[in-house]
């Protein structure tokens, strides 16, 4: 299984990269929402992303609504710091796994 993951702090994405491997996943990793549009447009072929919510330029939520737009059915899961009910909720509107 192939995993992007989508995380601006470059130690947390080395971390949970180094753990994806370490359970036998690949893991690839990019630091903005820009990236990771560009990663998922150029054909390689995900299985799953883990995005942050805190992401410079566009953000985790805004990312995932667009992945949505896009029509990619690649479950995407939300990790961040944040614990709000608000941001739950907003996360699984958009699209969100």
């Amino acid at each position: 299984m192939r995993v992007l993951v989508i995380e601006d702090d470059a130690l947390l994405a080395t971390g949970i990269r180094s753990a994806l491997h370490q359970a036998g996943f690949t893991a690839d990793a990019v630091a903005s929402g820009e990236q990771a549009l560009a990663a998922l447009q150029t054909g390689e072929s995900f299985d799953i992303a883990i995005v942050d919510i805190g992401l410079p330029g566009i953000d985790g939520l805004e990312l995932v609504h667009r992945i949505r737009g896009l029509g990619l059915a690649l479950p995407l899961l939300v990790l961040t710091a944040r614990d709000s009910l608000e941001d739950c909720v907003s996360a699984l509107q958009l699209g969100a796994d």
